[in-house]
């Protein structure tokens, strides 16, 4: 009977401990563990990636700057994965000591940035993308939370950011709500690069000259100018607060005063971008230095609106006479430059894709040969072939003929312009030469320059 009842004590006693909470193993742990080891695996890969191309002598930093970055980098996010979490997909320096963070949020998200030294940040999505633009110093902790109509949408997502160096090519300043921005345009926005008077007096007397020599070669030869203006004077309020815009004209307007002087005609893009600044279509892509499609359309429309006074077989197409498209395109040549190429984290639920944005284009409804735009369909990028010199005709009489000086804001508009020419000539992109022969060869009615505002300088050099 004893030894009977030491068994049942000795099995109740043994059921007991079983259901002590702890005793089980918890399955979430063994989650956690498995993903952390995960998160080190993949961020082993990528340092390695960042030591082999990149290094204090090519970004111009030196190596104690360089190595003043966390080795401790990690990501942590406290939402399930059905709660569409942050997918947090690259950190750079843009501008030191700023470093920025893009990742992928929930459409329409509102992202709120806390870092451990007190700095908050609030920055709009772009169609489930969204980039985040903090002062960054070893240790720097960030933690990001998506709001959705006010509410917020799943938990937190705690980034230990070691920004990666960007790359030489070109510097990049990120702006609010997703906008990037060249450096160079704050030479723009803070007048630092203004003409003297010399200069713009030497601009216009080259081109009455140059008018004066078309009227005495018998020829009836207009030359039009557009100056782009840039992301950064179409969005001011999207760049960062410790770069103040200074008033006054700038190189682009001085620029345009000149030409006018001389008898140019000049299209100043600058009021009809800013009453369509806030259309669903953007002026200007996210995280690509060029104007979209739609910005292109809208110059187009100014442009043939003033030849169609010559020639009303000229008259500009409405919107609705495109083929217009939306999607997720690959864009982002200033991604490129944040040497965002590589996600950070190459894990379960973090990919190793491209950056894309949301964007709208648009075809012909008729068809205009030789025009090859888009490098290939899923891209914004131009084509290698838009950049040669290259002859369209569509053998309209009715229509004028032009040449077109270009830089790579050419692309965008030039099916457009083709469309409503009789013969279109477009020079070389970047070749800025002016050449009366040309003129005559092409018997044109018109050349057009076309240029960005960070690009004017050449239009005072050329």
């Amino acid at each position: 009977m004893t030894k009977k009842l030491f068994i049942c004590l000795f099995t109740l006693l043994t059921l007991l401990v079983s259901c002590t909470p702890g005793s089980e193993t918890d399955t979430s742990s063994v989650i956690s563990e498995e993903t952390s080891e995960s998160f080190s695996s993949g961020e082993s890969s990528q340092s390695g990636e960042e030591s082999e191309t990149t290094s204090g002598e090519e970004t111009g930093q030196s190596s104690e700057e360089v190595s003043d970055e966390s080795s401790e980098e990690s990501y942590e996010t406290s939402q399930p994965a059905e709660e569409s979490p942050i997918e947090i997909m690259y950190c750079s320096y843009d501008q030191r000591p700023y470093a920025v963070i893009v990742g992928k949020c929930k459409e329409n998200a509102v992202i709120k940035a806390v870092t451990t030294d007190g700095q908050e940040v609030e920055s709009e999505s772009f169609y489930g993308w969204f980039s985040v633009r903090f002062r960054h110093s070893s240790g720097t902790k960030v933690t990001l939370t998506q709001y959705v109509d006010g509410e917020q949408a799943g938990g937190q997502a705690i980034y230990n950011s070691t920004p990666k160096n960007p790359g030489t090519a070109e510097g990049v300043v990120a702006g609010k709500d997703y906008q990037f921005f060249y450096s160079k345009c704050l030479s723009d926005f803070m007048r630092y690069n203004l003409p003297d008077r010399d200069r713009l007096d030497t601009l216009t007397g080259r081109v009455k000259s140059r008018i004066k020599a078309i009227n005495d070669a018998g020829l009836d030869t207009k030359l039009i100018y557009i100056i782009v203006p840039s992301a950064i004077t179409v969005y001011p309020e999207a760049v960062p607060a410790e770069y103040k815009q200074s008033t006054g004209k700038t190189r682009r307007q001085l620029i345009m005063d000149a030409l006018q002087e001389a008898g140019a005609t000049v299209i100043d893009l600058e009021t009809v971008f800013g009453l369509h600044k806030n259309d669903t279509q953007t002026i200007y892509y996210k995280t690509d230095s060029h104007w979209t499609e739609y910005a292109a359309f809208l110059a187009y429309t100014e442009l043939f609106n003033i030849i169609k006074k010559d020639y009303p077989a000229a008259a500009p197409y409405d919107y609705d006479y495109f083929n217009w498209y939306s999607g997720y395109f690959k864009t982002g040549d200033m991604l490129n430059y944040l040497n965002m190429t590589t996600p950070v984290y190459l894990t379960p639920g973090f990919y190793d894709e491209d950056c894309l944005e949301y964007s709208w284009f648009r075809d012909l409804s008729t068809d205009v040969t030789g025009v090859v735009r888009k490098r290939f369909a899923e891209s914004a990028v131009y084509s290698e072939e838009v950049t040669y010199s290259h002859l369209i005709e569509t053998n309209r009489q009715n229509l004028p003929s032009c040449i077109v000086i270009r830089d790579s804001f050419g692309t965008q508009i030039t099916d457009l312009i083709a469309g409503n020419m009789n013969l279109t000539y477009f020079q070389k992109m970047w070749d800025y030469t002016y050449n009366l022969g040309n003129i005559k060869r092409y018997n044109a009615d018109y050349v057009i320059y076309i240029v960005s505002e960070w690009n004017a300088e050449v239009v005072l050099n050329h």
